[in-house]
This record gives C-alpha cells, sequence and structure tokens, in this order.
C-alpha cells in the first residue's frame, strides 16, 4: 500500500507541470497588431452665391440697377468697374484656385481681351478673393474691368448692334479643375456721343479781297472719343466776324466749310442755323488706332477790315446712326 500511493503522487505532479506549460506557450503566442482608417473625401465643384455687385469703387453701391451701362468715360481714361460677390466651396476654402469675371456681347466668344465687344479680368490681373468672416467655405471675390469708351453700343440707337447686349459672367474654379460659370447678369451698353474738336480754326494772315484755297484753307481733325459713328452739326450767331481794327466785320457767309480739300467757291456759307456737316467719323476699334475725320474751312477777307477777326462757331456732336 505504500507503494501504491507514493506512485499516485508521482502521477499527479507530472500532470500537474504538464499543465503549467501548456498554458505559459499560451499565453507568449498571442498576437498584437494597430489599426489605420481611411476615408475619400469626394470633391465637388464651387459655386458663385448671389448675383454680383456692379460699383464704380470697390465697396460701392450697385451703379446699373437698370442693366444700363451709360457712363462711359472720353478719350483715354478708361471707365473702372468692379465687380463683387460671394463664391463657395464645400472643400473648404484653400479649395479654390482662381475667380473670373467676363464682361460680353452676347454673340461674341469671349476668348481674349477686345475692347470692343470682350472684357475678361484675366487679361488686367486675377481677381482678389478673402476668406468670408467667420467661414471655412466661402470667399469674398472683388475683380476690376476699365471700359473703353468705345465699347460697342448695344441700345436702340446703336445701329448694327441695336440687337445685341452684353452678358456678366463670374467663373470660379477649384484645385481640382472642377469649375462653374455663373451668368447671371445683362447689360444694354448705352451710344455714347463725344467728339474731341480744336478749339481754334486759325487762317494766320490774309490779304484783303483774296480768299483761301485748297492749298491754303483750315483742315481741322475731328476724333472720335464715342462708341457709334458720330457727326458734326455747325452754326455761328454771329452775323460776322468782328475785327479789332475796324469798325465792319467779316460778313458770316464769307466763312465756309467742306468736306474735302476744296477751293473757296465749293464750299458751304455758315449759317446762323444748325446744319448737320453728316462728316460721319467711323466708330474706333482698335486699342492704338483712333479714328479721326476732316473739315476743311475756307474764307473771303473783303476790303474794309483790319486787325484780328473773330467769331464763335458752335460745332456739337451728334450720333451719325440718327
Amino acid at each position: 500500500m505504500i507503494h501504491s500511493e507514493r506512485l499516485l503522487h508521482i502521477v499527479l505532479f507530472g500532470v500537474l507541470i504538464f499543465v503549467a506549460f501548456f498554458v505559459s506557450f499560451s499565453l507568449t503566442q498571442a498576437p498584437s497588431q494597430a489599426a489605420t482608417g481611411e476615408v475619400d473625401v469626394e470633391n465637388v465643384a464651387p459655386t458663385v452665391i448671389g448675383d454680383p455687385i456692379v460699383a464704380l469703387g470697390a465697396l460701392g453701391s450697385e451703379i446699373y440697377p437698370d442693366g444700363i451701362i451709360d457712363n462711359l468715360n472720353a478719350g483715354a481714361t478708361n471707365r473702372t468697374i468692379w465687380v463683387r460677390g460671394g463664391v463657395e466651396d464645400q472643400n473648404g476654402f484653400d479649395d479654390f484656385y482662381s475667380v473670373r469675371v467676363k464682361l460680353y456681347r452676347n454673340d461674341s466668344a469671349c476668348s481674349s481681351f477686345d475692347g470692343n465687344h470682350c472684357y475678361a479680368n484675366t487679361t488686367f490681373g486675377t481677381c482678389t478673393l478673402v476668406p468670408t468672416g467667420g467661414s471655412t467655405i466661402r470667399g469674398d471675390y472683388l475683380c476690376a474691368l476699365p471700359l473703353r469708351s468705345w465699347m460697342d453700343a448695344t441700345d436702340a440707337d446703336a445701329g448694327a448692334d441695336s440687337d445685341k447686349h452684353f452678358i456678366l459672367s463670374v467663373l470660379v474654379d477649384d484645385v481640382d479643375a472642377a469649375s462653374t460659370t455663373n451668368t447671371n447678369r445683362t447689360f444694354e451698353v448705352s451710344s455714347f456721343v463725344s467728339v474731341d474738336i480744336p478749339s481754334t480754326i486759325d487762317f494766320g494772315t490774309m490779304s484783303f479781297n483774296t480768299s483761301t484755297t485748297s492749298a491754303t484753307n483750315v483742315s481741322q481733325t475731328l476724333t472720335n472719343q464715342g462708341n457709334v459713328v458720330q457727326d458734326i452739326t455747325v452754326s455761328m450767331t454771329d452775323s460776322t466776324m468782328a475785327c479789332s481794327q475796324s469798325s465792319t466785320g467779316i460778313d458770316r457767309g464769307n466763312l465756309r466749310w467742306s468736306l474735302t480739300d476744296v477751293d473757296y467757291a465749293d464750299s458751304a456759307e455758315m449759317t446762323a442755323s444748325t446744319v448737320d456737316t453728316e462728316v460721319n467719323i467711323a466708330k474706333r476699334v482698335s486699342e492704338t488706332v483712333a479714328t479721326t475725320d476732316s473739315l476743311f474751312w475756307n474764307l473771303f477777307v473783303p476790303y474794309g477790315v483790319e486787325g484780328t477777326c473773330s467769331a464763335t462757331i458752335t460745332m456739337m456732336a451728334k450720333n451719325g446712326n440718327l
């Protein structure tokens, strides 16, 4: 009996050792790893918010509420208008790439600047874009467009373009080349009548009882500064050209005008009533070349006058389409 009990204890001890070894092996082989979270966010195209405001200053109020552009500047000074508004990108403000504006005649492709019918602000530099206060997805844009005095008129008095109009578009792009064009305002451009007329017609020194000829008359250059064909009317209220050293003057009818370079006898007499010369100065179409035409002035100096003789001639520009 003693021998049997000792053998049993030995067997149990061996079993316990085996179990302890098995548990230790299982714990040292347990796996351990970290998980990575990942998601792709879809890009969406940016959008233009509402209608743009067109102003004379960066923060000015709307200047064309009736959709008529009617305050162009004569000559070399452009009329700069400012276009401003808002844009939005759901991917965040940092996703904006550019904002551009275009003002173009409705039948124009407007791929590059043309002072007649295509004003794309990329020609003058990009628009400015700043975050809208407190927003992470919206921005405020501001763009300048310098309008030429000779941009095409489209109103009822515009002649060939009277059936057309101008369109203002806002274009916004993001960094993934997604873009939106918002064409939401139309404008008519008023006919603009303006001519640069020299202030003096100077015949120099003449002898009495002589008249000018095609070789000695005075050519007066007239420059179109508007956006339609320009015409000129002439009149002279005074009955004579008053002379500084004689009591009599030179009769009004002795001062004459012509559309061509001719002698005194072939010119038209000045009158007190307004006369349309129908000079028809063509509309300007070039950024670098102005359009001009001329009136030619002739004079007959009679006996009995002396000194400096002068009078006021009224010359008025008018729309040559009318």
